[in-house]
């Protein structure tokens, strides 16, 4: 059943992309594809908290997307090119990681300047969803997550169907 393993190992439609950060082995969980017909569309999705981010792009997997889950700056650009998403979803507060610095470079890779991103953030002060707005985010959804409102997110940014 879609969505229910994040272990590539026991997945035949999973993938392992592993990168070495810091001297720590971290792994991108790439799961394609989404459904047996045509995806809705190709997710990226970058956050550190490998439980909580995985269980998300579950989530995104049983809805119909293709999820390519990134827990380092390095992987999301390799799996960035690798895959052009159609929207990033980002975790703007990761460890060692800028995630506006991350955003423009993704941007910078050849076809993705105009990607939409979706900050993921525990920001909540005054002003945080401004200077994200500033720097050039598309959507701004703070945790914990509401799924409706993440999905209705995700819809509204997505490139429409013919440019896919």
């Amino acid at each position: 059943m879609p969505g229910q393993t994040t272990d590539a190992r026991a997945c035949a439609k999973c993938a392992i992309a592993p990168s070495v950060t810091g001297g720590v082995l971290r792994t991108a969980l790439l799961i394609l594809p989404a459904t047996a017909g045509k995806p809705l569309a190709r997710i990226l999705l970058i956050d550190d908290l490998g439980r909580a981010g995985s269980a998300l792009a579950d989530y995104l997997f049983a809805m119909g997307y293709d999820v390519a889950f990134a827990t380092t700056q390095v992987t999301a650009l390799t799996l960035a090119q690798k895959i052009t998403p159609h929207l990033v979803l980002m975790d703007l507060q990761m460890p060692g990681i800028d995630g506006m610095a991350t955003v423009q470079q993704l941007r910078a890779l050849p076809n993705l300047y105009d990607l939409p991103v979706i900050a993921l953030t525990a920001l909540t002060m005054p002003g945080d969803r401004e200077r994200v707005w500033a720097d050039g985010i598309n959507g701004y959804l703070s945790k914990p997550l509401h799924l409706g409102k993440l999905l209705s997110t995700i819809e509204r940014l997505l490139p429409k169907p013919r440019s896919r």
